[in-house]
């Protein structure tokens, strides 16, 4: 399950976060996080306790398309979106989204895709938060981190011999949807 809780002051940039769930743990030390907590994704009541017990600020997760129609990103959205409106209501849950003109831009693995409507079910950005060069940097070792990451990466963009940190770093800005402020 892939899914960010933020614990921390509302005013700390994004990359200063302390306490993330994230999909695995070795990805941790490259994007900062001090702690770690794996979520099941079978288990709607997990994912309630994890939240009630860390107490986040934020939530951080995929939109209800997936962002590309990934099955294991739509699943994950929905149960976080779930118990995030059933149980948390007053709690901030952004969605990771792209602007419109950036997704046109690039070629991503739709062919995963099991709802051959998923993009009807996908957000656009109300807001964007800089990264800054820290968050550059993580970025493109978080890239790096996995095999079958990258080479979703190297298999979106336009022109192939241009290098993939090169790409990643002309990205500065994180995007998201506020689903639930």
């Amino acid at each position: 399950m892939f899914a960010h809780i933020f614990k921390g002051p509302s005013e700390r940039p994004l990359h200063a976060t302390t306490t993330v769930a994230i999909r695995s743990k070795p990805i941790a030390p490259v994007i900062g996080v001090s702690q770690v907590v794996q979520l099941v994704k079978e288990l709607t009541e997990e994912v309630q306790k994890d939240i009630q017990s860390i107490n986040p600020d934020l939530v951080i997760t995929f939109d209800l398309a997936g962002l590309y129609g990934h099955p294991d990103h739509i699943a994950t959205s929905e149960v976080v979106t779930e118990v995030m409106k059933e149980n948390f209501p007053t709690k901030k849950l952004w969605y990771v989204s792209y602007p419109k003109k950036i997704l046109d831009m690039t070629s991503l693995p739709e062919w995963m895709a099991k709802d051959p409507n998923f993009k009807d079910k996908r957000v656009y950005p109300t807001m964007k938060v800089w990264t800054g060069l820290e968050g550059v940097v993580r970025k493109i070792k978080a890239v790096y981190a996995y095999n079958s990451q990258r080479q979703s990466y190297l298999d979106s963009f336009p022109i192939k011999i241009i290098p993939l940190w090169f790409y990643v770093s002309l990205t500065p800005y994180e995007y998201f949807y506020e689903a639930q402020k």
